[in-house]
Formats: C-alpha cells, structure tokens, sequence
C-alpha cells in the first residue's frame, strides 16, 4: 500500500504518493539528482472537515473540487538539492513563506534576505475534472508554487507552498522514502450572490410605483492575514425602471452609512435605443474591514427604481458581485467607486423578472347596444385591488382597500380615470406577478391578476349604472388597442315629459274646438236676446 507525509512547508497540505504509474518510484537512499518529477495539486473549497486527502493522492480531501485555477510552479534558483547545507537552508523556509510570495506573479519573492527565486515559472496548469492539475517534468529541485488566476467566484487564493522534488516521505506515518510525485491540497473559498423581490404589494401596484430588490451574499471566513481589496454589489436596471437608487445597505443587522462604509455610482448602459441604469456599491476601506470581520453574516443591498412603463409586460434584470483579496492586515488603498477591470463570469444572480399589464375599459350609450355602440366620454372610474387577487375566475372578484395609483409617462400617479372622446379609459400599468413570487400565493410566474373598476361618476345626460363595480382580469403585456377589459354602458337620464302631439292631442283640440263653438253659441243667444229686449 502506498504512504504519503505531508510536507508543513508554506500553508498548503502536500502529500507525496508512490503510484507506479508516476514518473519514478519512490526509494531510500540517496537522492537521484538526475530524476524529474511532478506536482500533482487537488484544487478544494475550504470546509472544517480537517481531511487532507489519502495516500493515494486520488481520495477526497475534504471539499468540493475547483475546476478553473490556475497554478505555477517557479524554482528557487539560490538552492541546490545535492547540497547539505541548502537543504538546511530550506528547513528554515518551514513557516516563514510570506503570504505575499506570489502578490506579483511576475517576480515571485520569498522576501529579502530569502533565497531567490526564477522570475520564469518552471511549469504551469489549470485545475479541470474536479479541481485536479498536474505540473509536470520538473528537475529536482525546490519549488515555488503560485496560485496565479482563479473563478470570479473564488473569494481568497491559496497561499504560496514551497515544494520540493523528491519529497521526503517522512512525517504523518510516511514511510521514509524520497518520493518524485507530490500531490499538493490548496484550498479556497467561494462567495455566491442572490436576488429577490420584495413584496409589490407594500410598494405599490400601479404604473410609478417602485419595485426594490434585496441582493445579498453571506460573507465568508477570511485568512486573519488576508482581506479584501476591493468589493462590488452591482444591479443593472432594465430601461423600464426610472429613477434607479439604493434604499439601504445592511450587514446583518447594522445599517452601513452611504459615504463612510460605501459609496453609490450610477453609469447609463446601451439597451438598442434606450439605456438601462448600472448601479455599482462600492465598500470604502472601513467597510472592507467591516465585511471582514463578519464572516458568517448576511450582507444585504436593496436596489430599486420606479416602473415608467410596461412594455411587453415582463421587466427582467439581474445582479452580480467583483470582489479581490490581498494578504494584509487592511486594504492596501482606498478602492475606486468601480471594479479596476471587468472580471470573467463574476458571481451572478439568477435573472429576476416582474410582470405587469394594462386596462382598456369601454364606455358606452346603452341605446345603441344593439347597433354600432356610442362612446361616451366624461365616465370617471377608481380600480381597486380584488380581495381574491389570483382566483381561478375573475367574474365575482369583489374590491378591496383604497383606489389604487397609477402613473403614465412620468406623469404623477392619478386615483381617477376618465372616458376619452371614444369612450375608452387607459389604465396603463397594473401589476400581475413576478418570478419570486413576492406577493404571495399565486403571484409567483401569474400571467393574469384580478381587479375591480368602480364607476364613480356616469357622463353628463346619463346615470350610473345599479352596480358601479365591473370585475376586470389584467393579463401580462400589453393591451390591444382593439379589445377591451370590459364594457360598460350607460343609460340616460328621466327628464320631464313635454307636451306630446297625436291622438290624444287632437281629442283635446277636438274638445277644446266644441267648447269655443258652445261659446260661440252662447254668445249670439245673448246678443239676440238683448235684441229683443230693445225692441
């Protein structure tokens, strides 16, 4: 059975193997100068398992493995192995390779007064099929190994380690012999982001309210000696979403101070004609130590902007996170208010959408239901929210709360919405659901919500109808401009009658025409009779 020892040289756990397939067998003796051997490094995520791999070199070592790291390995050029007295100058090295050995990958240091090292990296590889790399064909000699690029998502970068090629077998049971393949177990952390809703409800459900998003990340456990150099929370908002800012910023349960542990900075980005709205929280120095000395705790910003329109009813967006470590005890200088460079694939939230939708009511003379309907303008109507939102069937919704406001193309959000010259009224802007479901059961993906229009004064000549609220169903997206949420009639006001001609009227004249001859009559009768009263 093969054994391995670990080698206590610099902060990684190394463990050398005598698998026959390697380059060399492993042997007592002398060591033979003119072998050549390799570094075999398992890339893992840190955990507190305490496991540094088995002596095969193939076992698990404790954590999750980490395809994507880059590794060099550079050659301490002042030592030679065949010498006695290098070798005690290397014994030295034990605890003392400075955690900024490999800060410049160029010129790697192991600090002044320390053997030198080649500013030319002897091998190099990247960990691939589950953190795993192999550098290769290097002459006896000791070595530097740098970790040297990394995923965007990798939060703290392995320290520098020393090795050496043979490795002495010696330590944690080895079996006391010089082995030529050393396989290497570096660790790192990784940091992940995340991205919510907040319920639409509380802020609003019409066209100008704002939709905030809390993104947030639980800080790892740095190294005591390592901490950020730069940290970034960034959200772009879609070109829908006016007015873009950040509500709050919390770590845990303190509430940081804008300008003191972080600054806020807007840029406008391209969307074809329009621009969306890049907003990019950067931690000052006090913030970065703040970050630090929270492993653990969760770091939440919320973001926001105000909904200007709805377009084709789903507003989608995402956020991400740029951060770097440095070994020190404090950031090395104050960070810029943006990323020094744009990483590849940082952390990212997956895309979150909110979806929205429009009304178009009809008003209309109810005398012409039954040929080409009449609109009718000046009908004044409040939507209300339905007390089953997201019932299967709309038809018997029933309002509930104060009339909800609306805005439209920046202008201020309105409660009342009056018929045009064609009879219709626009309510532009109502919310539908979003892919978190934020508000509640049935929200989450909806495509139709209920709510319900009140009627709140009919067109001058005309009544309101018995029942002044209409049940509405508004689906996801825009309106077409020829269909309608719901038509509403209106029936015109009783006046007093006027006189009326016919029938009756004629019986009347006919009458009043007997009475006028009767007069008519009566009037000769006397003329006559005071005749012959003369006479």
């Amino acid at each position: 059975m093969a054994v391995a020892g670990a080698l206590s040289i610099g902060a990684a756990s190394v463990v050398a193997t005598s698998a026959a397939a390697f380059a060399k067998d492993p042997a007592y003796g002398n060591i033979d100068q003119n072998a050549t051997g390799s570094i075999i490094i398992h890339k893992h995520l840190k955990n507190d398992s305490g496991i540094v791999g088995n002596v095969d070199g193939t076992a698990d070592a404790g954590g999750d493995g980490v395809d994507g790291v880059t590794f060099k390995a550079f050659k301490i050029t002042d030592l030679d192995l065949s010498k006695p007295a290098d070798w005690d100058t290397l014994s030295g090295l034990a605890g003392n390779i400075p955690d900024s050995a490999c800060a410049n990958p160029a010129a790697p240091t192991l600090g002044p007064g320390a053997p030198a090292v080649s500013t030319v990296a002897a091998a190099e590889g990247t960990t691939s099929g589950g953190g795993v790399t192999t550098l290769g064909q290097l002459p006896v000699a000791a070595y530097l190994v740098c970790e040297t690029a990394a995923p965007a998502n990798i939060v703290e970068k392995a320290k520098p380690f020393v090795v050496t090629i043979p490795f002495p077998n010696t330590t944690n049971g080895g079996d006391g012999k010089w082995l030529y393949d050393v396989h290497a177990y570096p660790k790192n952390q990784k940091i992940e982001v995340s991205k919510t809703i907040s319920d639409q409800t509380v802020n609003g459900v019409g066209l100008g309210s704002r939709v905030t998003f809390p993104v947030s990340t639980t800080l790892p456990s740095l190294d005591p000696n390592t901490t950020y150099s730069y940290f970034y929370l960034r959200d772009t908002l879609d070109s829908r979403l006016g007015d873009g800012k950040v509500d709050s910023v919390t770590l845990g349960a303190t509430v940081l101070t804008e300008n003191t542990d972080y600054k806020v900075r807007k840029e406008e980005v391209p969307e074809g004609k329009k621009k969306k709205t890049l907003i990019i929280v950067s931690f000052t120095r006090a913030g970065l130590a703040k970050l630090k000395d929270n492993p653990g705790e969760k770091l939440v910003a919320v973001f926001s902007g105000r909904v200007d329109s709805v377009g084709d009813g789903t507003i989608k967006n995402k956020a991400d996170l740029v951060q770097d470590t440095t070994y020190g005890a404090v950031p090395p200088s104050e960070p810029g208010d943006k990323p020094p460079f744009e990483p590849e694939n940082p952390p990212t939230t997956p895309e979150v959408a909110t979806y929205w939708g429009n009304v178009q009511l009809f008003k209309y003379d109810a005398d012409t239901e039954n040929a080409t309907k009449v609109g009718l303008a000046g009908a004044k109507f409040n939507v209300y929210n339905a007390v089953e939102p997201y019932a299967a069937d709309c038809s018997t919704a029933t309002k509930t709360g104060s009339p909800i406001a609306v805005g439209s193309d920046g202008n201020p959000p309105q409660t009342v919405f009056v018929s045009d010259a064609a009879g219709l009224v626009k309510i532009d802007g109502l919310y539908v659901g979003d892919s978190e479901g934020s508000a509640g059961a049935g929200s989450k993906d909806a495509t139709k919500r209920c709510y319900v229009v009140e009627e709140i004064e009919a067109p001058a000549g005309f009544v309101l109808p018995q029942t002044t609220t209409t049940p509405i169903e508004v689906v996801k997206g825009e309106q077409a401009s020829t269909s309608y949420n719901a038509q509403i009639k209106n029936k015109k006001q009783s006046v007093p009658q006027l006189p009326l001609t016919g029938a009756s009227g004629q019986l009347l004249m006919t009458i009043g025409g007997a009475s006028l001859a009767l007069i008519a009559a009566g009037s000769t009768l006397v003329i006559r009779s005071r005749k012959r009263g003369e006479a």
